[in-house]
């Protein structure tokens, strides 16, 4: 089979080579009719059309379209597989633009004659001159001379000061008093000092050799362990967890509105987090970039992002590689790694980065009150504001329910879906009193939400039998109905406009309604209750009752 992939690999290769030489030969031909045209007359069609639009659009630069077209077409004939643009190539465009302006500016009048404009600059070279002109006036030849200035600086690439002290200069004959100076360096000196420089260009063209033999193995063959010159990639940058400053009062109980809040010393303390081995790290990204370029793939890891769970290496490709090359390596990332599983984020949301997710050997468990002590979540100014936890990176996250607005938790058994509820509950009593929010549990695992039976945010008991939910979910429905006949009479759209113009005894809380098993729900009791849900999740928004669905 790797025979065979070759096989073929190689009969594309062949195929591919033979259209870009039919491109080169056809390109060539063009050149060298264009410039039969240009310099006898007598081309045919083809050659009196080619010589006639270029000589309109560039007057007497037309000379320099068969120099081009011939180079680009020996350029494939030699097996050049793309052309790019590069900063030479600039250089030349512009340089060209201010040749063909500067033709354009010899036309005294009109600029875009169409009898004068063909034996100049073309309406090229008239539009390059029209633009200085009107920008500068009189004064045009100084931005002629800057454009062909700036086009000389690309093709040069390098420094003017360097390129100026590369010029031969003469030299001035030395004196006789010089010329029977002893040298400065011993033969020993010399001879060592030759020495290294043929050891150091053995070595380059040692290492050129092996990374031409690693770019040749790369599709196939598996290359061989050796070393090679390699230019020093920048250390990635490591991103540990983020430390949130927590409030000085946060464990205190409060009071609002004549209700005590419960404090967060109720809650258990965040434990010591493990410190992340930077040796595993450093091994890690020394194995992720050797998987990749075991098939080819230049990259390197930019950025590493410590969760409590899973550690993210960011990738940065090389230029021409293909995003989905690195998700089809997940598994061989996971095997290089050791590691139970590798999720591979292609691209990162927001950044120009593959992220490679690989689980840390020891996670650190994320505790309720580290979320809940911190300023975003104790000063928000929305009531059902509830955290959930931390990201990948470690970054605490957290959700308003006014704004989703309902919330379905779906999971396999033992998955955390019990702990989800649990936390959102907790999130949500420990800043709104029974006079900002009610709730209604419904738990048919009996086990749950009992442990929240007896709190004074409830409108009712925890609903534990199924037979009783029906009657519970028409009841919010009603709720529902009352509430929006008294917005219509006063003339509010939601629960806000309503607590903005009431009184005190007569603003309304928010309703939450959480359901624990909604699929075994749904078997015992489907038709009544489907109805209630569906009512609810459509329309109960703007009144402030929201759902949270938990189920398998």
């Amino acid at each position: 089979m790797p025979t065979d992939r070759r096989t073929k690999r190689s009969n594309d290769a062949a195929q591919h080579d033979k259209t870009l030489e039919i491109y080169g030969v056809v390109l060539l031909a063009l050149g060298l009719l264009m410039g039969f045209a240009l310099a006898i007359g007598n081309a045919g069609l083809l050659g009196q059309a080619m010589s006639g639009l270029f000589l309109t659009l560039f007057g007497r630069g037309a000379w320099a379209m068969p120099v081009l077209l011939i180079l680009m077409g020996s350029a494939m004939l030699f097996g050049r597989r793309q052309l790019s643009l590069t900063s030479t190539t600039a250089g030349l465009l512009l340089l060209f633009l201010a040749f063909v302006g500067v033709l354009g500016a010899r036309i005294q009048g009109d600029l875009f004659d169409p009898e004068r404009v063909v034996s100049n600059g073309g309406y090229v070279g008239a539009i390059v001159t029209w633009f200085f002109t009107e920008v500068m006036g009189g004064a045009r030849g100084i931005g002629l001379g800057a454009l062909g200035l700036i086009g000389l600086i690309l093709c040069l690439n390098q420094p003017v000061r360097v390129f100026l002290e590369q010029l031969p200069r003469p030299q001035k004959q030395k004196r006789p008093v010089e010329q029977s100076r002893p040298a400065l360096i011993e033969p020993d000196e010399t001879e060592s000092e030759q020495k290294r420089g043929r050891l150091r260009a053995a070595i380059v063209k040692m290492g050129d050799a092996v990374l031409d033999a690693h770019d040749g193995n790369a599709e196939g063959d598996s290359p061989e362990p050796v070393a090679a010159v390699r230019t020093a990639k920048p250390q990635p940058v490591v991103r540990d967890q983020h430390p949130s400053v927590p409030l000085a009062f946060s464990s205190a109980q409060t009071s609002k509105e004549g209700y005590e809040l419960p404090g967060m010393a109720l809650l258990n303390e965040p434990q010591a987090q493990p410190k992340r081995s930077q040796e595993e790290m450093r091994r890690n990204i020394q194995t992720i970039e050797g998987t990749l370029d075991q098939f080819g793939i230049e990259a390197n890891v930019v950025e590493v992002a410590t969760g409590p769970s899973i550690t993210r290496y960011e990738i940065q490709l090389g230029p021409g590689v293909r995003v989905n090359r690195i998700t089809s390596l997940a598994d061989n990332l996971a095997m290089d790694l050791a590691a139970s599983h590798v999720r591979v984020e292609a691209p990162i949301p927001g950044k120009a980065a593959i992220g490679v997710e690989v689980p840390n050997a020891q996670p650190s468990m994320v505790m309720l009150r580290q979320c809940c002590e911190q300023k975003e979540f104790l000063q928000h100014n929305s009531k059902l504001y509830v955290a959930l936890g931390q990201d990948v990176s470690g970054v605490h996250r957290y959700c308003d329910l006014t704004k989703m607005p309902h919330l379905l938790i779906a999971g396999a058994t033992n998955s955390g879906k019990s702990i989800g509820l649990a936390t959102i509950i907790s999130s949500l009593l420990l800043r709104n009193t029974p006079k900002d929010l009610r709730m209604v549990m419904i738990d048919p695992k009996r086990v749950e939400l009992s442990l929240f039976d007896g709190i004074p945010h409830l409108m009712c008991p925890v609903v534990k039998d199924v037979k009783e939910a029906p009657g519970v979910l028409r009841a919010v429905w009603r709720e529902m109905d009352n509430r929006y006949d008294r917005f219509s009479e006063v003339g509010v759209r939601n629960i806000d406009g309503w607590n903005e113009k009431a009184s005190f005894a007569e603003k309304l809380p928010y309703i939450v309604v959480i359901i624990d098993e909604l699929a075994d729900l749904m078997i015992q009791a489907a038709a009544e209750v489907e109805t209630s849900i569906v009512r609810i999740a459509q329309l109960a928004r703007a009144v402030g009752i929201h759902l949270v669905i938990a189920t398998q």
